[in-house]
């Protein structure tokens, strides 16, 4: 995996882990770094974009495993605007201003109907596991690649931070300010754009 990929994994991690503690004291600071991480991301994501394009080209052309990617591709580009769609949904009237963006009142609608997942939350649970099934068929290309889909799109219950089990989506979602929720969902995308590259790259390397 790629260093600049790694260390944005990590403060992902860090994010979700940590940022329950700081909810309530939550300020203009912790907005702004939730911002400014966002924002490094939508560009890394940009960047690694266009290397997708090209990689993706040559495999298109020239590899045994062209009908499997072009699956792959068709799965990565429906959730990605699936989640679009909801940052600009979450997004819509606040004009870029990040520090108003610090309640939850948004996503906690949205995803839930008080401790049950709303149509909405299930929706978007069967995306993320329609998406995770999408890869199995590139399983043999690259095994490391396909155990961090496993890993990074398991919706499976999560215990908290009191050792409870809570649903994947309220342990990632709810409560959190809006602009975390946001930066959660770029994550995801940038998670789908790298597991792309890496299985471009498994495919021509497989092929040579």
């Amino acid at each position: 995996m790629k260093k600049s990929y790694l260390v944005l994994m990590v403060i992902g991690l860090l994010l979700a882990l940590g940022v329950m503690f700081i909810l309530r004291a939550c300020n203009t600071e912790v907005l702004e770094s939730f911002n400014t991480l966002n924002e490094r991301m939508i560009e890394n994501n940009t960047t690694r974009s266009i290397e997708i394009d090209s990689l993706q080209e040559k495999v298109i052309s020239y590899s045994i495993y062209a009908e499997r990617i072009k699956k792959l591709d068709s799965a990565s580009q429906e959730l990605t605007s699936y989640i679009e769609d909801l940052k600009n949904g979450a997004t819509r009237g606040f004009n870029d201003d990040f520090s108003k963006m610090d309640t939850s009142n948004y996503f906690d609608t949205l995803f839930f109907n008080g401790s049950t997942l709303s149509e909405e939350g299930l929706l978007f649970v069967e995306n993320i596991k329609k998406y995770k099934q999408s890869t199995k068929e590139l399983k043999k290309i690259s095994p490391q690649t396909y155990q961090f889909v496993l890993k990074t799109f398991d919706t499976r219950p999560v215990k908290n931070a009191s050792g409870m089990d809570v649903e994947w989506l309220e342990y990632h979602f709810k409560g959190f300010p809006l602009i975390a929720s946001i930066t959660k969902l770029t994550q995801i995308q940038s998670d789908i754009s790298f597991i792309k590259q890496e299985f471009l790259l498994a495919a021509l390397g497989s092929d040579s």
